[in-house]
């Protein structure tokens, strides 16, 4: 058997579906992915004590935080991917498939691992 994760926010979409994050990069990006495919998410809401850090510490656990009042994280355009985060068949790993990741995240890998991740991009 497994083990069983909280995460620790969700986002609800007005389609009914839901986003699951763990940090406010995770949220810009759950946010950024949503608009491309042309879908909305209208709140957030925390699971835990660290979920709430994350939205706001006047939220409580379980209490639904509109999109609109969310401080959320300057990000740019992903610069392995140049902003197309998944072909259909390559999701970046850099930027987890949503075109925007944070400044210098590409700084993770090598230098010959960046090049593979371009190339495999293309096809």
């Amino acid at each position: 058997m497994g083990k069983s994760v909280t995460i620790h926010c969700i986002g609800r979409g007005a389609d009914g579906l839901r986003y699951y994050a763990m940090n406010k990069v995770e949220i810009a990006q759950e946010l950024h992915k949503a608009a491309k495919e042309g879908r909305q998410i209208t709140s957030w809401y925390a699971q835990t004590k660290i979920g709430c850090r994350i939205l706001g510490d006047e939220f409580a656990v379980h209490f639904p935080v509109p999109t609109t009042s969310l401080s959320l994280l300057k990000l740019v355009t992903c610069p392995v991917c140049t902003g197309q985060g998944c072909n259909g068949r390559y999701r970046c790993p850099v930027c987890a498939g949503s075109g925007i990741c944070k400044l210098g995240n590409e700084r993770k890998w090598q230098t010959w691992q960046i090049e593979d991740m371009k190339q495999r991009g293309k096809k």
